[in-house]
């Protein structure tokens, strides 16, 4: 996991859509009202 986190947080690895949704609900949980973004979209095959 630790692997993934640098790979994520360099860009070299994409956050799929469900970990991106855990995020978002991490911070709701944590009192964050704001809008929580990411970089960019990218859609592509899941082979």
């Amino acid at each position: 996991m630790r692997a993934n986190y640098y790979e994520y947080r360099n860009g070299t690895r994409l956050i799929p859509p469900a970990l991106q949704q855990d995020i978002r609900d991490l911070f709701r949980e944590n009192g964050w009202s704001g809008d929580v973004e990411f970089d960019g979209y990218v859609e592509d095959y899941n082979w």
